[in-house]
Formats: structure tokens, sequence, C-alpha cells
């Protein structure tokens, strides 16, 4: 009997941590989405790619030199933004030691965060618009 409750308390435990921690990651999304949505928290800033990785899921890592108003150096493209950059020639024409014009928010959302880039380009090349980027960052939180 005692066996039992046990493991009923240990099975109970385990759901109310795993039912926390989803509704932290709900209400985190929620203010990452709700910051997002206002286009007036991007802003443009210039900066000297120090690294540049494609992952196996397609998505293109970006670290540069300190941007101002940032608190980090890392930044990425997800999905279709990733794709439309790719295709627009940025993984073949731009390298470390290039310098890159960007728009991404400078709000961190805790430990290990990535800035999302919304517009991307180098010199007059555009490798991604403002308006085709902020259009698929916002529909990662549909």
């Amino acid at each position: 009997m005692k066996k039992n409750l046990y493991w009923i308390a240990l099975l109970l435990v385990t759901v109310l941590c795993m039912t926390s921690c989803a509704i932290f990651e709900a209400s985190w999304d929620a203010k990452a989405e709700k910051y997002y949505s206002d286009q007036a928290n991007f802003v443009q800033r210039c900066a000297v790619i120090t690294h540049i990785q494609q992952s196996d899921e397609g998505k293109i890592y970006i670290t540069v030199e300190q941007p101002e108003g940032f608190s980090d150096v890392c930044f990425k493209l997800d999905g279709t933004s990733s794709k439309i950059a790719k295709d627009n020639g940025f993984i073949t024409q731009v390298k470390a030691g290039d310098e890159i014009t960007f728009m991404s928010a400078p709000r961190y959302f805790g430990d290990g965060y990535v800035y999302p880039v919304v517009s991307l380009s180098k010199g007059d090349k555009v490798y991604l618009s403002f308006d085709v980027g902020y259009e698929n960052l916002m529909k990662e939180y549909e």
C-alpha cells in the first residue's frame, strides 16, 4: 500500500513539474510574441561578422562584433527567412570579416537565446528585406 502511494505521489510531482515547465514556456513565448509584434522594437545595426554557421535544420547562425544596444553577439535566421537569404547568395557571398547591415530587436529572452534577424544586407545587396523577414518571424508565433 505504501509503495502504491509513493508511486502515485511521484507521478503527481512529475506531472506537476512538467505542467509548470509547459506553462512557463508558453508564457515566455507569449512575451516574445507581444514584444516582436511591435515593429518599433526593431533596430538597424551594422556589424562585422566573426562567424557564420548553418545548422542541419536549415537555420543560419551569425556571430558579429558587439552591436550597440545588444547584450549578445549571436543572431539567427530561421525557416523561410534562412532559405530566402541562402537563395539570394548570403552563404556564398558573405564571409567572416565582412560588414553587414541587419535588423533585430534587442530584448533578450533568457539564457541561450539567439536574436532573430528580420532584415539582412551587405552594401547594396539585400539578402532579406524587413517586410518579408518580419512577416516570417511573426508566422513562427502562429
